[in-house]
C-alpha cells in the first residue's frame, strides 16, 4: 500500500473552502454584494472541488494511507477526501444561489443532505482530534444553513459568524501553518 503526504492537497482545499466560508459569511450577513460575493463563493468551491479530483487522480491510488507531514489521516485517500468534496459542492450551490438570487430552500435541502452525509463521516476522523474539530465545524455550518433555510428559526447571524470564524479564518490559518510547516520540515523554505 502506498503512503503519500497530503500537505498540498488538502491545504489548497481548505484555503478554497476557507475563502468561500469567509466570503460567505459575509453574505449572509447581507455586507457582501450577491453578485460578487457569489462568484467568489462558487468558485472557491468548484476549485475546492477540482483540487480534490485532482489529488486522487494524480497524487495517490484510492487505496493508499495518507499520512506523514504536518497532515496525516486515519484512513484511505478516497474515503477520507469524501468530506472535503461535499464541502466543496455546497459552497458551489450556495455561491451560484447568491449570485443568481435563487430560492434558498434547494440550498437547505442540499445542506441537509450532505450535513447527515458529513455526520456519518465523522467515524473516520476518530482516532485524530484535529480532523474531528475540524468536520464538526462544517456539520454545524451545513445543518446552520439548513435551518436558515428551511425554517423559521433565527440562526442566519451565528451561521454567518461561524462561517466567517470557525470555517473561513480556521481553514485559512491552518493552511497556511501547514504549508509554512511542510516547507521548514522539508527544508524548502
Amino acid at each position: 500500500m502506498d503512503v503519500y503526504n497530503m500537505l498540498v492537497p488538502i491545504t489548497l482545499v481548505m484555503w478554497f473552502c476557507g475563502i468561500s466560508c469567509f466570503v460567505g459569511g459575509w453574505l449572509v450577513l447581507g455586507r457582501a454584494d450577491a453578485k460578487g460575493g457569489g462568484f467568489v463563493v462558487a468558485m472557491g468551491g468548484i476549485a475546492a472541488t477540482l483540487t480534490v479530483f485532482i489529488s486522487m487522480a494524480v497524487y495517490a491510488p484510492s487505496n493508499s494511507i495518507i499520512s506523514g507531514g504536518p497532515v496525516a489521516a486515519p484512513t484511505g485517500a478516497a474515503l477520507f477526501l469524501m468530506c472535503p468534496i461535499i464541502y466543496g459542492l455546497v459552497l458551489t450551490s450556495f455561491g451560484f444561489h447568491a449570485f443568481n438570487g435563487w430560492d434558498g430552500r434547494s440550498q437547505g435541502w442540499l445542506a441537509f443532505y450532505m450535513g447527515l452525509t458529513a455526520l456519518f463521516c465523522q467515524y473516520m476522523f476518530w482516532p485524530d482530534i484535529f480532523w474531528q474539530v475540524m468536520n464538526f465545524t462544517w456539520v454545524v455550518a451545513l445543518f446552520a444553513t439548513a435551518a436558515a433555510n428551511l425554517t423559521k428559526w433565527p440562526v442566519a447571524k451565528f451561521l454567518a459568524v461561524w462561517l466567517i470564524f470557525a470555517c473561513g479564518l480556521f481553514s485559512l490559518l491552518f493552511a497556511s501553518c501547514a504549508l509554512v510547516a511542510g516547507w521548514s520540515a522539508w527544508g524548502t523554505i
